[in-house]
C-alpha cells in the first residue's frame, strides 16, 4: 500500500453484508488504521470478503481526514508513528466519531488502564480472524460504543 488513504469495495463473492446505519442502502463501512501495511492489507481483505465495505489508512493524521459520518465501525492499530491509538481515538471523539473503535494490537492486553476501557474491544493480533470478524458484527448488530452495555 502506497497510499495513505485507500477503500476496498465489499468483495463480489461476499456475504450479504450488514448494512450501514448512515446509508441504509450500503454496505457498513470499517476505518481500518495501522501502519504495518500487509497486516493492514490483509485485514482489508478479510473485511470485505466478509461484504464489508473498507476504508485503509496507513497513517493515522490521515485517516482523520476520512468522512466519519459514513463510517460504521472503526479499527486501529496501537503503536503507530505520529499518534498511538489512544490519541487517534480521543481524537476521532473529539470530530464527534460515536461509531465503535476495536484497538487490534499486539500491546492490546498489555495496556494501563484507563486506556484500554476507552476502546469498545481490545484484540490481540494474534487472535484468530473469526473472533476478529465476530466482534466486528457484534458491534455493529448492536451499534455499540463504549460505556455501553453488551
Amino acid at each position: 500500500m502506497t497510499n495513505s488513504m485507500q477503500l476496498l469495495p465489499p468483495a463480489p463473492t461476499a456475504r450479504k453484508p450488514q448494512l450501514s446505519a448512515s446509508s441504509p442502502q450500503q454496505p457498513c463501512r470499517i476505518l481500518c488504521v495501522d501502519d504495518d501495511s500487509m497486516g493492514l492489507e490483509f485485514l482489508g481483505q478479510i473485511l470485505a470478503a466478509e461484504g464489508y465495505a473498507v476504508v485503509l489508512s496507513n497513517r493515522p493524521v490521515a485517516a482523520l481526514r476520512t468522512n466519519l459520518t459514513r463510517i460504521d465501525l472503526a479499527i486501529v492499530d496501537f503503536d503507530m508513528p505520529g499518534l498511538n491509538g489512544r490519541e487517534l481515538l480521543l481524537l476521532l471523539r473529539g470530530l464527534r466519531a460515536t461509531f465503535p473503535i476495536i484497538l487490534l494490537s499486539a500491546s492490546a492486553h498489555s495496556l494501563p488502564p484507563p486506556t484500554p476501557a476507552l476502546f469498545s474491544r481490545c484484540i490481540d493480533k494474534a487472535t484468530p480472524a473469526h473472533h476478529v470478524l465476530d466482534v466486528v458484527a457484534h458491534l455493529l448488530a448492536t451499534r455499540q460504543a463504549p460505556g455501553q452495555l453488551t
